[in-house]
């Protein structure tokens, strides 16, 4: 199931979205070899994974960590839009980055 993932409001409104038809992210944290990823393992492709500002500078050292297992354009094209997602959230402690599963 494709995820949608999304900067909102800690009222719920949506701000900016994407796509990640092809799970890419959760078939890359799933394949991940190297060092531990500290939060990243924890986005659920079933359920809903939310990341507050405070949060956010671990998920993007690891959305970087997973952008050197990316084995294919499409892979790190995926990852640098989640990542500027994560970083419109990272200076805002009213925002939010969702990813939503099935």
């Amino acid at each position: 199931m494709p995820m949608t993932i999304r900067i909102e409001t800690e009222t719920g409104g949506a701000v900016k979205e994407a796509a990640d038809v092809h799970n890419v992210i959760t078939g890359l944290v799933g394949a991940a070899d190297g060092p531990p990823l500290l939060l990243a393992k924890y986005i659920d492709p079933y359920a809903d994974t939310v990341f507050n500002s405070l949060q956010i500078p671990d998920l993007l050292s690891d959305l970087r960590a997973l952008a050197q297992c990316a084995k294919s354009e499409a892979q790190r094209s995926k990852l640098l839009e989640v990542m500027e997602l994560a970083r419109s959230c990272d200076s805002d402690p009213h925002l939010y980055l969702k990813f939503y599963g099935d």
